[in-house]
């Protein structure tokens, strides 16, 4: 079985698309611009997600900035471990 950049196994599913989109990934495959038609839609797709990912990861962010409690435990473990880089520095016992 197909491994895909997610170290998952590839299902096999079937979807429509647009003829002009097909069209098209055909003859970027016939120019050897991508390996496959097959390749070109899980790249498209892979890619799409990754985007999307990253928007609900900006919009949890965002969420969280907003979120007093969350700032409150922020700020407390910054400052229970803001000397360990100092403290490593100078007790060399690890």
């Amino acid at each position: 079985m197909l491994k895909t950049k997610y170290n998952e196994p590839s299902v096999k599913y079937t979807t429509v698309l647009p003829k002009g989109c097909l069209d098209a990934l055909r003859e970027l495959s016939e120019k050897n611009i991508i390996s496959s038609v097959n390749h070109g839609i899980r790249t498209a797709v892979e890619e799409f997600v990754a985007q999307l990912k990253k928007q609900e990861y900006i919009l949890s962010v965002r969420e969280a900035a907003n979120d007093e409690a969350f700032l409150k435990r922020t700020a407390d473990a910054h400052s229970d471990f803001i000397n360990a880089d100092a403290d490593m520095a100078v007790n060399d016992e690890w």
